[in-house]
This record gives C-alpha cells, sequence and structure tokens, in this order.
C-alpha cells in the first residue's frame, strides 16, 4: 500500500465551516413587461444541501507511482476513481489511466484536533 501524504503547506480553515447549504447562480433570463418589452435580466439561484462543511480543507501530494499491472509511470492526481459495490458497502478503486489496473494507495487523514494542532504551530 502506498502513503499518498497531505501537502502540508495546503491545510487551511474553511470560511464557510459548519454550513449545509451552498448556492450556485443559474443561467440568466430575460424578464418582460406586458408590450413584451425586456425590463430587465434576472438569475436563478440554485441551493444545494448537504453534510456540514469542515471546519479544515487540504490537498495531498501529487506524486509519481508505478502502475504495477503495466509498468507505466503515472501521477496520483491522474488516477481514476471507480465507485465498486460489493454488496451493501462502496469501496474506491484507485485505478491506472492507461490500463485500468488498480494501483493500491491509501490517502493520508488528519483528525480534526491534528488540523486544529497543527495551524497553531504555523500561527
Amino acid at each position: 500500500m502506498i502513503l499518498i501524504p497531505i501537502d502540508r503547506d495546503s491545510i487551511r480553515r474553511n470560511k464557510n465551516a459548519g454550513s449545509t447549504e451552498s448556492c450556485y447562480p443559474g443561467l440568466p433570463f430575460e424578464v418582460f413587461d406586458d408590450q413584451g418589452k425586456v425590463i430587465g435580466m434576472e438569475r436563478e439561484v440554485h441551493r444545494v444541501y448537504h453534510q456540514p462543511i469542515p471546519e479544515f480543507s487540504y490537498d495531498h501530494q501529487n506524486i509519481e507511482l508505478t502502475c504495477p499491472a503495466c509498468g507505466e509511470k503515472v501521477m496520483s492526481e491522474d488516477l481514476e476513481e471507480y465507485v465498486v459495490d460489493p454488496g451493501l458497502e462502496w469501496n474506491t478503486n484507485n485505478c491506472c489511466p492507461y490500463c485500468e489496473g488498480q494501483i493500491p494507495i491509501q490517502r493520508e487523514k488528519m483528525s480534526r484536533d491534528e488540523l486544529s494542532a497543527f495551524m497553531k504551530e504555523q500561527e
């Protein structure tokens, strides 16, 4: 198993931490009066509800890997993630973009407490 480390320079506090709603602008459309004249433009707002945004976010380092199936050099950001459903569990396989062979990786994780301590050290 190859560990993909966290890029320590990318650790940041999310300004919208805890939010469970995100808004995205839709396509603009024209507004007409009774005579058919354009009186303005409006834009719909799409609301998406989701799990609370975490307090911290980070990226992983982009490291070079060698596919065990075909031998090609692959950057970790270029791996294709396929979701497989064996029964009731969802697993993600990280596959080579050349041969679709599985590359055994694990992305480093940090707990909220570890992230908080790291951010305090940086101040």
